[in-house]
């Protein structure tokens, strides 16, 4: 193999293993749960077509994340809460968030019932939700139905989501999933569709830097030809 193709090699390795979300392919794993069967709701959203689905994308050293909310009563989604694993998971977690393909606050706050904390003081509080978690909070979105994405490097694990909207006839509209307070299930850490009302969230861990690996096995390849043609 001639000098160009060799270095040829050695780039077009490197451009894969560098490769961005999407180029190299990966696998999804998708569920959903719907009000009466998967979620509890509260006024406008205890009726037919409210649903939380999900698809989660595994690129090996990270994954994508996207949950689509569909409100099947009245109402706009306020916010949103997807539980991760204690104070191991931060905004620094995760990466690209989108709602709708616009970028929305987010924060990582521990969540307390009915409380005023989250990314402002002055926020609304959790209505209903059936315990305090560790939690991911989406805010300002202000629409009926939508999608919110991201990217993070940490695994997918089994977990609680808590959604709200203001007060329609003295009532808070909110939908969370059926499982919130049973012991989340420690299947996985991938599976398609639910287990016991649970949903794919982000886990405090983070998989092996295949990525980096890669990258330097890349460029101990070129260092070691380039040290042999130095020796010729």
């Amino acid at each position: 193999m001639g000098t160009w193709r060799r270095l040829f090699f050695f780039a077009a390795s490197l451009a894969l293993v560098l490769a961005p979300p999407g180029i190299a392919g990966g696998v999804t794993y998708h569920g959903s749960l719907s009000w009466d069967t998967g979620l509890e709701a509260t006024d406008g959203w205890a009726a037919e077509g409210t649903e939380i689905e999900w698809w989660v994308t595994d690129f090996t050293s990270y994954f994508h994340y996207r949950y689509k909310f569909t409100l099947g009563g009245q109402g706009a989604l306020s916010h949103a809460i997807i539980e991760t694993t204690e104070d191991l998971f931060t905004t620094g977690s995760l990466w690209g968030v989108f709602y709708d393909g616009e970028s929305v606050p987010v924060c990582a706050p521990w969540v307390e019932v009915g409380e005023h904390k989250g990314c402002d003081p002055n926020e609304l509080p959790n209505p209903n939700m059936p315990e305090n978690v560790w939690g991911v909070k989406f805010a300002e979105f202000g629409e009926d139905n939508g999608v919110v994405e991201f990217y993070s490097s940490h695994v997918p694990v089994l977990k609680d989501v808590f959604c709200k909207d203001g007060k329609h006839g003295g009532e808070y509209a909110t939908f969370w999933n059926k499982g919130f307070e049973i012991p989340d299930p420690t299947v996985g850490p991938l599976v398609e569709g639910s287990v016991d009302w649970h949903i794919l969230a982000p886990d405090g861990t983070v998989p092996e830097p295949l990525t980096v690996l890669g990258l330097v096995l890349g460029m101990s390849s070129i260092g070691a030809y380039i040290r042999r043609r130095r020796m010729k």
